[in-house]
């Protein structure tokens, strides 16, 4: 897998946006990670898993299908808009291919998407330090998955720490086959 890029620029965006973030609170920290996971996943990961061309024979010919079907435009608009957004991969199916690609535990993906929709949707403002220290170990995990998608980007070869594991164990970064 060779992820594209043009140059680093946005990758030290979503660097920097977590970084700004970090002085604020956990819940902020949250917000700012969980969208620049899905900001690296769509710059420069999602042409190295394309839809397979059966999928898209197959939406191709619901699409033409729904042609023929008498039912309001409006309607027939909104079905044929669905039927094209599956013409990419969501950045959360993206994610669990790269996480089987260089061996990421794919639990980071479920606590990725459940962190992110929680903190854009503002849902965890008043937690128990029970619901907060979860919140903050969801956080933690996703700012292991934010690197790890970093070193992927940059072609960092050398070692890390996983700090989703209990003891956190200094891994190698990158598999090199």
């Amino acid at each position: 897998m060779n992820p594209r890029h043009d140059g680093l620029d946005t990758l030290y965006g979503y660097w920097y946006k977590i970084y700004l973030a970090s002085n604020n609170t956990v819940q902020a920290s949250a917000l700012a990670c969980g969208v620049s996971i899905e900001g690296l996943v769509k710059k420069y990961f999602e042409s190295c898993f394309p839809v397979p061309n059966d999928e898209l024979e197959h939406l191709n010919k619901a699409k033409l299908m729904l042609k023929d079907i008498d039912i309001d435009q409006g309607v027939k608009d909104k079905l044929n808009s669905s039927l094209d957004n599956f013409k990419n991969k969501s950045p959360k199916r993206v994610l669990f291919e790269v996480c089987k690609e260089i061996d990421i535990n794919s639990k980071l993906v479920r606590i990725w998407s459940g962190l992110r929709n929680r903190s854009a949707h503002a849902d965890d403002l008043d937690m128990d330090q029970q619901k907060f220290e979860e919140y903050f170990l969801q956080y933690i995990s996703c700012f292991y998955l934010f690197y790890r998608l970093l070193f992927l980007v940059i072609e960092y070869r050398g070692n890390c720490i996983d700090y989703t594991s209990i003891g956190c164990p200094e891994i190698q970064a990158y598999k090199i086959e």
